[in-house]
């Protein structure tokens, strides 16, 4: 059995995010996420039946149909599709269910024209009628890959009672219900303007494929900002590393009545860093959630465009158009100078000789400022020790 590389994860894709089962009668909310029928009703029942339908998985909040019924929220053709290529891989495993009688069997054979499953049985009965002479059928043990895509985009038929046999291959441009078979055309749309699916599905894609360029580029803006903010992280790191061992050679040369001062400075020093990675991480956590429902957005549309069937393009774009639009405001690359410091510690080379009136080091910025400009003071080790004071000052002026 030949299975095509992108179907390896197809049990994780076709299962219910609410049931964690496979998806039973998936249908679409307009964040484009799906779940079982069944699920989605007791999730709106237990969320108190409001106007307002929240999505289990991300909460955006939509309206219920004007019908007041959740079975008129929109079907998953494409992962109808993939449930089926899933029972096709699993065939040897678990028993198919026929389409037919709703048996279970082991030995199931596939109608690429009727698009279901039948047991030895009923694929008897497919095959002697004279009208399904040329259906292409093929038992599910023998699938290759080129079988499993035609399973996954197999043909959307309409739904309305008494036209499942017809594909829905049209778009009216009148109705709300704008995906219609032949007999939906004649009997329910005379003199509305009507187009073929395929061509609507065209002009539409033309239109995504517009609507997924501004979220693109601001994702790739968000890329550069994140590589950016990688590279101040590293040298901050590294400009504290190399405080921190200019702080150790400057002490090393002192008297061990030093040793309080050194740790003073160190925490100073660890106290600026920490306080400029935390600013660092909060701001890279940010960007990294905003690249995360990008991707998220664009991943919607890629399915759309390479994956779903023209009635999920037509019933899907508006949706994934507010989608995009949403995530799509590039964000200018802007440098924060407020979360880079820029320290660099001062040895006081006459500390041995001014020890009594003065500090063991200085912390500051390599600006240059001063000791008056600074905003931050602390008290050496002498204090407490020897009976008096040696202050240490830390400079945390931004550039």
């Amino acid at each position: 059995m030949n299975i095509p590389e992108k179907l390896f994860n197809i049990r994780e894709k076709a299962s219910c995010p609410v049931c964690q089962d496979i998806l039973k009668d998936p249908r679409y909310l307009p964040c484009l996420h799906s779940f079982c029928l069944h699920c989605l009703i007791n999730w709106h029942r237990a969320s108190g039946g409001q106007v307002d339908l929240r999505c289990p998985k991300c909460h955006d909040r939509s309206r219920v149909p004007t019908s007041g019924d959740l079975i008129d929220l929109p079907t998953s053709f494409f992962l109808s599709g993939f449930i089926d290529a899933l029972a096709t891989i699993e065939s040897g495993k678990k028993q198919v269910t026929c389409g037919n009688c709703d048996k279970k069997s082991s030995k199931t054979s596939y109608c690429f024209e009727c698009c279901k499953f039948y047991c030895k049985k009923c694929l008897t009965g497919h095959n002697i009628m004279r009208s399904n002479k040329e259906h292409r059928v093929l038992a599910v043990k023998d699938f290759q890959e080129k079988d499993y895509e035609i399973v996954v985009k197999r043909p959307v038929f309409c739904p309305r009672k008494g036209h499942e046999e017809e594909e829905l291959k049209f778009f009216c441009n009148v109705c709300p219900e704008n995906t219609v078979c032949q007999t939906c055309v004649v009997v329910d749309h005379a003199g509305h303007k009507v187009t073929s699916m395929q061509e609507e599905a065209e002009a539409e894609k033309r239109e995504i494929a517009g609507l997924i360029q501004p979220p693109r580029d601001k994702l790739h803006v968000k890329v550069k900002m994140i590589s950016q903010i990688d590279e101040e992280y590293a040298q901050l790191v590294q400009r504290s590393e190399n405080m921190l061992r200019d702080v150790d050679v400057a002490v090393d040369n002192l008297m061990r009545r030093l040793q309080e001062e050194r740790q003073n400075i160190k925490a100073a020093v660890e106290n600026e860093t920490k306080k400029s990675l935390e600013s660092l991480s909060t701001k890279k956590t940010s960007i990294q959630q905003e690249m995360k429902e990008i991707e998220s957005g664009l991943e919607k549309a890629e399915e759309l465009l390479t994956q779903s069937t023209d009635a999920e393009v037509v019933q899907l774009k508006k949706p994934l158009q507010t989608i995009l639009e949403r995530v799509g405001q590039v964000d200018p690359v802007e440098s924060d100078p407020e979360s880079l410091l820029d320290l660099v510690f001062v040895e006081n080379n006459k500390i041995l000789e001014t020890i009594k009136s003065g500090g063991i080091g200085l912390l500051k910025f390599s600006s240059g400022t001063d000791a008056s400009e600074s905003v931050a003071e602390g008290k050496g080790l002498c204090e407490g020790t020897v009976g008096r004071e040696a202050p240490f000052i830390l400079t945390t002026k931004k550039r």
